[in-house]
């Protein structure tokens, strides 16, 4: 990412950074430099997301395994790297969460708070971090791959964009791809250079799969965002979308509409019952949803 643009990005990367190396700097101007970095954070993002070429897709895959691996980073690593200081905001001591707001899909406002006052939460148990380590194989996926699997006190997290677009995205992708893989006996494959970021995967049969980490409710029956899965959908020449949420508390039922052309699977993982939901997956394999 040599781009006269993201050599710009890292510069005022670097402005911010020596400017949080002052440890007398008030909280509220901390704060402040954290929103104003947050947004040169979702510039990365759309800039990669404007033209995949070979290596903007490393460079996303690359950011996906630093997110997994460490959502906390000290400042000896920040010191490092150049390209850290984007990825990563700098708090008032030694932290694992903070809340903050925002607007225009991260593109116009943030706001950040570190005494988490603001509604939206920067956390582990934001994703579930402790329940998706108790589903069996998993802590000890993610411990082989190096990822964190709580997070750790440090003065350094991810900004905003980079934990709801990169970190949640990615842990999705790795749990799901291993529940669906382990329990329902499938082969999940990447996504095509052509259609990367369209959908998470493919089964290589017409068939895509999208994985959340919703709370409660299936926000994909929106229309907006039903129209957005198909249109996608299309670009692939895909004959179905599989959109499943990881875990809920509750149960629900799957849903189909246009036609079968998109399913929606509301859990993998049952919290309130601490177990894989079989019965859905048997649904899934008798139905042929894959297929």
């Amino acid at each position: 990412m040599l781009n006269p643009e993201f050599a710009e990005l890292v510069k005022v990367g670097k402005t911010y950074y020596n400017g949080q190396a002052n440890e007398n700097l008030d909280i509220a101007v901390m704060e402040n430099r954290a929103g104003t970095l947050a947004l040169k954070a979702m510039q990365i993002i759309n800039e990669l997301k404007r033209n995949w070429t070979d290596d903007s897709i490393d460079y996303w895959k690359a950011l996906r395994e630093l997110c997994l691996m460490r959502p906390t980073l000290n400042r000896k690593n920040v010191e490092q790297n150049s390209q850290y200081q984007l990825v990563y905001m700098c708090a008032p001591g030694e932290i694992t969460a903070y809340s903050y707001e925002q607007e225009g899909d991260y593109n116009k406002n943030i706001n950040i708070k570190f005494d988490g006052s603001l509604p939206q939460k920067m956390s582990e148990d934001e994703v579930h971090l402790k329940e998706i380590m108790q589903i069996p194989g998993v802590k000890a996926l993610f411990e082989k791959h190096g990822y964190a699997t709580s997070f750790v006190p440090n003065e350094f997290i991810l900004t905003p964009p980079m934990f709801n677009n990169i970190y949640k995205g990615a842990l999705g992708e790795v749990v799901g791809k291993y529940i669906l893989e382990q329990y329902a006996g499938v082969t999940l494959q990447e996504m095509p250079s052509e259609f990367f970021e369209l959908f998470d995967y493919t089964l290589g049969n017409g068939v895509y799969v999208d994985f959340k980490l919703w709370k409660e409710t299936m926000l994909i029956s929106a229309e907006e965002e039903k129209k957005n899965v198909l249109e996608k959908l299309d670009k692939c020449g895909g004959k179905r979308a599989v959109i499943i949420n990881i875990m809920l508390d509750h149960n629900m039922q799957i849903t189909s509409s246009d036609n079968g052309r998109i399913i929606e699977i509301p859990y993998l993982y049952r919290l309130d019952r601490k177990e894989i939901g079989t019965e859905i997956i048997a649904k899934i394999n008798r139905e042929g949803y894959l297929q």
